[in-house]
């Protein structure tokens, strides 16, 4: 049975804490990093573009507060899975 593909979106301002991430990440089968964001602002455009299937979100991303991150994200994406 072929496994399904996991699209991830990362959201942290280190961009090597991106590029380790992504790195670690795309070494599973299947996985992808489909977009980074080094703040808010980012994190809710690449939302919008599509909704991934996990985001990985820095609670301190910087240009909003990460409770307002999350509604957003919530709102934007329904049917992902969040937790704290």
């Amino acid at each position: 049975m072929a496994s399904m593909g996991l699209n991830i979106l990362i959201g942290d301002a280190s961009p090597r804490v991106r590029f380790g991430l992504r790195l670690l990440l795309e070494q599973q089968p299947g996985w992808r990093v489909t977009g980074e964001a080094e703040d808010a602002q980012a994190l809710l455009e690449h939302i919008h573009y599509g909704c991934p299937d996990l985001v990985l979100l820095d609670w301190e991303l910087p240009g909003m507060p990460a409770q307002e991150s999350l509604t957003a994200i919530r709102q934007a994406c329904p049917h992902l899975r969040l937790s704290l």
